[in-house]
């Protein structure tokens, strides 16, 4: 599932909400109001140690660490046990691939044919 479609939908959902709100009651209810539940799992000393996530929309369950790695259970653990607040970048957007070449090593590009309709012919115009 590493690429499935509604990871990245997923994704922005929770880092949205995670982003927005201070504690795992306000955290849950915003994403409950999307379709998404939030099972949390913790030890017998309230340390959590995994985090779930069930979308009910597209019909997935997602372990937070194989969401993103900024979504694992440590974060959440971090941020609403000890008070530290995540810094989670911005979502992954895709890449545009960045050109190594300058345009000046480009050929000229001319114009089709077919458009020069459009430009008055210069031996014409006079």
């Amino acid at each position: 599932m590493k690429d499935h479609p509604t990871q990245q939908t997923l994704k922005a959902a929770v880092t949205i909400a995670l982003q927005s709100t201070a504690d795992e009651l306000s955290f849950k209810k915003q994403l409950g109001e999307q379709g998404i539940n939030v099972v949390v799992r913790r030890n017998d000393t309230g340390r959590i140690y995994g985090i779930t996530f069930i979308d009910h929309n597209s019909k997935t369950v997602w372990n937070g660490s194989r969401l993103a790695k900024e979504l694992s259970a440590n974060t959440f653990n971090d941020y609403w046990n000890n008070n530290i607040k995540p810094d989670i970048k911005e979502l992954d957007e895709p890449k545009e691939k960045k050109s190594t070449s300058n345009d000046a090593d480009l050929p000229a590009e001319e114009l089709h044919h077919l458009f020069d309709l459009n430009i008055p012919d210069k031996k014409t115009t006079a």
